[in-house]
């Protein structure tokens, strides 16, 4: 037998066995199914996203925003400029976003309508701070929601957007009894906000607040306006108004401060007998707000409450006890007297007198808060209106000279339609409002004049006859708001008011 050699006799086993492991794997990748060859490599759905926007209002009054007018903006969260980006004539009409797997957030911006005097960027240029500015500040503004909503991967695909925030208010103002000889009137409503990031914040686009000129409306003897605006700046404490009416080629200005702001997301309403409104500079009235749900749209275009059409009117309302001049419409719990019992302080109450010489100015009413105390009662005014009435009007003047003495800091207000509540017989008194005065400062606040506005007993839907007011709370001469109501008034008027 030949022997082999010793190279070959190494070599053959190991280079059989290393073509034989080749072999057999080989075989067995060929043996395998195609989705057993695919097991390590991650399919679509890993590698994308898709991000489903659903529209869910929730709470307040969004009704029909759904077909607004929608501008999408999708941003990666490491970023602030603008992932992908769409834009729909409705909300129904925008498509799924597909994206790689990672941290976004959704911003939607929803317009009534397309108008040219709106200016924002909406490309993928977009970038987390841009601003929405209104260019016309005169022109008829749409309603305008904001939206946003957090993307997360742990959620799914489907992301509701239910953080919805309106950024535009609405103005409803109405004069009554304009003399017959005026044409026309514009408002010019100043100190207002011209622009609105896409997080909601808003500013001035010239670093300065703008003005909004609106024609008013003839109905009658009245003018009125219903209006879409800006929020006012959130920094004053009041709103100016220029009332500019028409005689022929005459013109003549009035301008009016309105306590208060203009908010977004809210009515802000002011009427009243045009005497009333243009004589003053200084309204301490100030605006009365309404919920946006309670608004519907009417032919004009713009936003109103249902009870716009109401109509308010008003009439003074003199006061005084049983004693000259004799109304027998006014009196009070209690109160001190002089020494010889000769004058009754209530009486101070409706004298006439405002006035903070040295002859007058401690002539101002103060209740008896220690018999009250021990009574377990509360100094109150009673106040007869001589008929049912939907609102009431009081103003009153804190005690003249020095430091004014202990303010009214908080009133309760009751209603009544029954004799014996007013005769102090009875106690079911129904509670219309709280009032808290801001005229309470030591010496600067003496003498100051201090009014309710008007109290309007649910919103005119309610009349009474017979009015009772509480003092719940004071601030004492050096500025210390104490729990009692040991109060020093110097005077105080009625106005009544009447629904229709």
């Amino acid at each position: 037998m030949k022997k082999q050699p010793i190279w070959r006799k190494r070599l053959f086993p190991e280079r059989f066995a290393w073509l034989l492991l080749s072999v057999l794997v080989l075989s067995l990748f060929g043996s395998c199914d195609e989705r057993k060859a695919k097991f390590d490599m991650p399919d679509e759905e890993e590698l994308l996203w898709r991000i489903v926007p659903v529209l869910e209002p929730g709470e307040g009054d969004f009704d029909g925003v759904e077909q607004y007018g929608v501008t999408l903006y999708l941003f990666n969260e490491l970023s602030s400029v603008c992932h992908k980006f769409q834009r729909a004539s409705s909300f129904g009409d925008l498509t799924a976003f597909v994206v790689e797997r990672a941290s976004y957030s959704l911003v939607a911006l929803l317009v009534e309508r397309d108008v040219p005097y709106l200016s924002y960027e909406a490309s993928m240029n977009a970038t987390r701070n841009d601003e929405i500015v209104v260019t016309d500040m005169d022109a008829e503004l749409p309603d305008l929601v904001l939206g946003t909503a957090t993307v997360s991967q742990e959620v799914g695909t489907t992301f509701p957007i239910t953080d919805l925030k309106r950024l535009v208010g609405a103005l409803d103002l109405r004069l009554s009894d304009v003399p017959a000889e005026v044409d026309r009137i514009e408002l010019d409503v100043e100190g207002l906000y011209d622009q609105v990031d896409l997080k909601g914040q808003y500013g001035f686009s010239t670093g300065n607040s703008v003005s909004k000129r609106i024609e008013l409306e003839r109905d009658g003897t009245s003018f009125f306006t219903r209006s879409v605006l800006m929020p006012s700046d959130a920094s004053q404490q009041s709103v100016r108004l220029t009332f500019r009416l028409f005689r022929g080629d005459a013109e003549e200005d009035f301008v009016v401060r309105i306590t208060g702001g203009i908010p977004a997301d809210r009515v802000t309403r002011l009427s009243g007998r045009a005497e009333d409104i243009l004589k003053s500079a200084e309204l301490s009235l100030g605006w009365r707000y309404a919920p946006w749900d309670a608004l519907q749209t009417i032919e004009d275009g713009f936003r109103t409450e249902d009870d716009l059409n109401r109509v308010w009117t008003s009439k003074p309302l003199p006061i005084s006890g049983s004693a000259d001049p004799g109304y027998d419409n006014f009196w009070a719990s209690s109160s001190f007297t002089d020494w010889d019992n000769s004058v009754k302080y209530d009486s101070y109450l409706y004298d006439g007198i405002l006035d903070d010489s040295d002859e007058h100015k401690d002539l101002y009413w103060a209740p008896d808060a220690v018999a009250e105390s021990e009574n377990g009662t509360i100094p109150s005014w009673y106040v007869d209106l001589g008929e049912p009435c939907q609102g009431l009007t009081i103003t009153y003047w804190n005690k003249f000279g020095g430091k004014g003495g202990q303010k009214i800091r908080t009133m309760n207000i009751y209603g009544s339609n029954l004799r014996s509540d007013y005769e102090g017989g009875n106690d079911d008194w129904r509670l219309i409002t709280t009032f808290t005065s801001e005229r309470t400062a030591s010496t600067t606040d003496a003498g100051a004049e201090v009014s309710t506005g008007r109290i309007e007993f649910d919103s005119g839907n309610a009349s009474f006859r017979y009015v009772k007011c509480e003092m719940t709370s004071r601030v004492d001469a050096d500025g210390n708001v104490v729990a009692d109501s040991d109060v020093n008034v110097a005077e105080v008027r009625m106005t009544v008011w009447s629904c229709k």
